[in-house]
This record gives C-alpha cells, structure tokens and sequence, in this order.
C-alpha cells in the first residue's frame, strides 16, 4: 500500500545509491567511447538505460502487486506522460491522495486474497501426496516433517536459544533464505521465529537435522514478508548446531529475505 509520495522518493534515493555503489572501475569496451560524466565501466547503449531506468521505476512504484488489466495498465502510463512532458497533476493532490491509498489498499488486499486462496490450494494438493510418503511423521497443529538425523545432544524447549544452519523454500522450489549461502550459522530465540519453526526445531537434539514442511497458517499466513507470497507453505532444511545459554536480551530471528 502506498503511504505517502514520500516512499516513492526514498525508494529511488535508494535505488540510485545502489548504482553508486555497484559501480565497477572497468574500462569501455573496444569500439565503445565514454559517455562524459558517466562512471566507466562498459557502456550501455542509451535506449537500454532509459529501459533500465523504467522498469527501476517500475519496481520501486510496487505496480506490478495490483495486478492492473492492459487497459489499467494503459492508464496509469498515461498518468506517466503527464508527469514526462510537465502538465499539471490530475486531481487536487489533498483530495486524491486519501482516495488513492484506499483504492491501492483495496486493490492490494483483493489481489493477496486470490493469491492466497491459490497457494492454500496447491498447499492442500502438495499436503494430501506427502501423507503418503515414507518417513514423513505430522503434529496434530498440521506440521509435517521428516528427520534425517536424530542428533544426540540437548533438546531445545520453546523458549530455547538456538544455533543453526537452515534453507528456506516455498513449493516451487525458490530458495528465499539460507544461511549455507551466508556460510554463516544464525542464531535466535525459538520465541521469535514462525510457529512451525519452532515446533519443528523441537523434534530434534544437537547434531540433528530435519526437513519441516510448514502450512501457511504455521508459517506467515496472508501477511508475510515480500519474498513469501501471500498463502505459502514452506519447507525447510534445518541443521541444529547447538542448544545455546540464552542471553540477557534474546536475538530475533532476522526477517527470511532473498539471498544475493
């Protein structure tokens, strides 16, 4: 939902010191001649950086979750072209503002829903095939999982201090956390982490390892986080490395987000 023109602003600084920050000391291509003023490195062609310039606004803009028809579509880069060639705004902006954050909102929480619905289905689909595979024991919440090793160390409690490796996926495979590709263990308190987490966590002592595949209801529900789309079941190959002392002021688990 769009808050304020504020958000748009912020996300493009944002985005532009990304650009700075990535840029490389390279030097041209053969054949290819320094634009002045542009950082070296190789150099693209115009057109392909006024396309990149637009699907960065794009993105930024969050267009692509209202899931606008091609004649909405149309619409809005209209609204595009008014802003390019410098005619007034529309509507008065007091007056449009209120209404625009209520229809995006609305328009939003419709497109959530449908998604939602569809990921709960392939969910049941994907649910009702793993009952029947060998090996996978279930919880009475719905959590199913499957462990490769018991381990033989401590036991963690629900409020336990943990140390672990883990990947995260959704259905189709889509790894959106891993903390093997940071090569780096995490560290969080089972208070704080998704319900089937840790529950999951719990079948098993130090030096297991197991796979919990989570229904959203256990996991984000409709209201995850950008990289879990609205309804997902999750599965997770989770390594426990150590049972820790909890400290004075206990970690949270880090939002799951993409891995570079």
């Amino acid at each position: 939902m769009i808050k304020n023109l504020s958000k748009f602003k912020n996300r493009l600084a944002f985005v532009a010191f990304l650009a700075s920050a990535l840029s490389v000391n390279a030097q041209p291509a053969p054949g290819q001649q320094a634009i002045p003023g542009m950082p070296s490195g190789p150099q693209l062609d115009p057109e392909e950086i006024i396309e990149t310039y637009g699907f960065i606004v794009g993105m930024q803009s969050g267009v692509r979750d209202f899931e606008l028809s091609a004649e909405e579509f149309e619409v809005f880069l209209k609204g595009l072209k008014r802003a390019q060639s410098g005619e007034a705004i529309p509507s008065d902006l007091n007056n449009v503002m209120p209404q625009l954050q209520a229809y995006l909102g609305q328009r939003q929480a419709e497109v959530a829903e449908r998604k939602g619905a569809e990921n709960r289905e392939k969910a049941e689909e994907f649910f009702s095939e793993l009952k029947e595979k060998e090996g996978v024991e279930s919880t009475s919440e719905g959590l199913f999982y499957e462990i490769e090793k018991q381990g033989d160390g401590e036991t963690p409690d629900d409020d336990s201090m943990v140390r672990l490796h883990y990947e995260g996926r959704l259905l189709d495979g889509t790894v959106f956390d891993s903390s093997y590709e940071r090569n780096e263990p995490a560290e969080f308190s089972l208070t704080n982490v998704i319900a089937g987490m840790r529950m999951g966590v719990q079948q098993i002592q130090e030096g297991g390892k197991i796979t919990l595949y989570i229904p959203a209801d256990l996991a984000y529900g409709d209201q995850g986080p950008p990289s879990i789309p609205p309804g997902s079941a999750l599965v997770f190959e989770v390594e426990l490395i150590e049972v820790m002392e909890a400290p004075a002021q206990q970690q949270v688990m880090p939002q799951f987000t993409p891995t570079p």
